[in-house]
């Protein structure tokens, strides 16, 4: 069976981990089975076939502007008639009417944040497997709100074309529910939670005192009131100084790799005179790795938050979409997400609550005991997905 899996690229991690995540499912469900992706600048070939994916040839994305990415795709399928696919195996090349099913692992690219432009690029894409009746499944991601005329039109025509769809969060199946009544929907925590645990990572202690905290530019130009980038880098200095108040140790995170995330950080060490080291790690398991030995993590990168929290590790969530809230609501942490800009004063009592070794280890074990139902959720999402594709079901992992 061959799978093009789409939505995800390597630069940032979180969306990384997903795609590592997917194609190990699968050559774990059957190592025959081959996972492809459309080449992009995100998607450098020497990792891609690290992972053990090859790429559809020909890509849309190698073509023109994202606007006319429907025409793209039409030019696609015509040279994809021209070249016997047998001619293009050996370079790890594989034509798309090869391809036996689609999946789709956005993280959030459907909804009016983003407008219309990834949902149309999405229904073109999907339409090519639909009209061959060829599954398509969206796995859990955050969807929504969908309150523009043409957000639900667009929305409603996607998940038309989709076999199955996983919402990450309740406020997303809501959304997607009413917008798309008669589409299936299901939900299912993120996948990641499910993700190869890296080697060598141990679990966090009270004696651990290393606190990560992971910057986020969508701080500043998403959400319904985003912060203006000053105030956000003041913030998160004040932060990093009550951190070290408390005789523990902030790194300023890295869990991207654009540069913006890291110009935060490096405006935060300045307000610090350096005071404050930096990790930056290009594999999203050795990051996880990172992460997973930190006594808790400070964050607004919404992956840095699910492999703490998978890990065991206690967080304060600072985000901009109901995603944040969702999350720590799943691992019963709902008190330690923060609100907005306006409610930043509480992150200062949420640092004081975590480095009380009580409060430090209640907040943990919940954790820890919340990720068995969870995992246990995300398997049973797997045992459906490879019913819909027909493949033999697999016990857990």
């Amino acid at each position: 069976m061959i799978i093009e899996v789409n939505g995800a690229g390597f630069v940032n991690k979180g969306a990384e981990l997903m795609l590592r995540t997917t194609v190990r499912r699968f050559a774990d469900q059957d190592p025959n089975i081959v996972c492809v992706v459309a080449a992009g600048r995100d998607k450098p070939p020497a990792k891609v076939g690290a992972i053990g994916a090859q790429f559809i040839w020909p890509s849309s994305s190698l073509f023109g502007m994202m606007g006319r990415y429907k025409l793209q795709l039409a030019m696609n399928n015509v040279a994809s008639r021209l070249v016997n696919p047998e001619r293009l195996h050996p370079y790890g090349l594989i034509n798309r009417f090869e391809v036996d099913a689609l999946i789709d692992i956005s993280g959030y690219a459907f909804g009016d944040h983003w407008g219309p432009g990834p949902m149309k690029r999405f229904i073109a894409l999907s339409d090519f497997y639909k009209k061959r009746n060829k599954p398509v499944i969206m796995l859990p991601q955050m969807m929504g709100p969908f309150d523009r005329d043409e957000t639900r039109g667009l929305f409603r025509k996607l998940a038309g074309n989709c076999t199955l769809m996983y919402a990450r969060d309740d406020v997303s199946l809501e959304a997607a529910k009413k917008t798309a009544p008669d589409a299936n929907f299901q939900l299912c925590p993120d996948i990641t939670i499910c993700s190869q645990e890296p080697t060598g990572a141990t679990p966090a202690t009270s004696s651990s005192n290393r606190v990560c905290i992971v910057p986020n530019i969508r701080m500043t130009d998403s959400g319904t009131s985003p912060w203006p980038v000053e105030e956000y880098v003041n913030f998160l200095a004040a932060v990093a100084k009550q951190v070290l108040a408390k005789d523990h140790t902030p790194v300023m995170v890295l869990h991207d790799a654009l540069g913006r995330d890291g110009d935060l950080a490096k405006s935060v060490a300045e307000k610090l005179d350096g005071n404050i080291k930096m990790f930056s790690e290009p594999d999203p398991k050795k990051l996880k790795t990172y992460i997973s030995e930190s006594k808790f993590l400070i964050g607004s990168r919404f992956h840095s938050l699910v492999a703490a929290l998978s890990s065991g590790v206690p967080v304060i969530a600072i985000g901009w979409a109901h995603k944040y809230k969702q999350l720590l609501s799943d691992y019963g942490q709902e008190r330690f997400n923060l609100v907005g800009a306006n409610d930043s004063k509480s992150c200062f009592e949420m640092v004081d609550e975590l480095v009380n070794d009580e409060t430090f280890r209640f907040s943990k074990d919940t954790i820890i005991q919340k990720n068995l139902h969870l995992r246990a959720r995300v398997n049973d999402m797997w045992q459906e997905v490879f019913q819909k594709l027909g493949l033999p079901g697999q016990n857990a992992v």
